[in-house]
């Protein structure tokens, strides 16, 4: 005799027509599904793999650039310190020259001076 549940009680899964009768179906496609989850991820976080490669080259390219600037100013800061110290050598001797000159003329004239007395 079939075994019969009491009113209101849940049907068993076998006798449930809600149930799929075959459950492989349902099995195949959730493992389909699975599967294409899987390959949207990896194809996703390939996606990004190459977004994160191309702004590290684009980093990598930025910070050489930026270094060569800095190399380009630095030595043109040391050209202009250069040439500061070049221009201010030059000044003293033209100092130390005129000096010299005036003091020569001094001489001269401080001479001539006692000499006419």
């Amino acid at each position: 005799m079939p075994r019969v549940n009491p009113p209101g009680a849940p049907r068993a899964p076998e006798t449930d027509p809600a149930v799929d009768a075959d459950p492989e179906p349902t099995v195949r496609e959730l493992r389909a599904m699975i599967d294409a989850l899987r390959e949207a991820l990896e194809a996703q976080a390939a996606e990004r793999t190459d977004e994160i490669q191309a702004a590290v080259q684009a980093a990598t390219e930025e910070i050489a650039a930026l270094r060569d600037l800095a190399d380009r100013l630095r030595a043109r800061l040391e050209e202009q310190a250069q040439a500061h110290v070049d221009d201010r050598a030059a000044a003293e001797r033209a100092f130390a020259d005129e000096r010299a000159q005036l003091t020569t003329t001094i001489t001269t004239l401080r001479t001539r001076l006692e000499e006419s007395r």
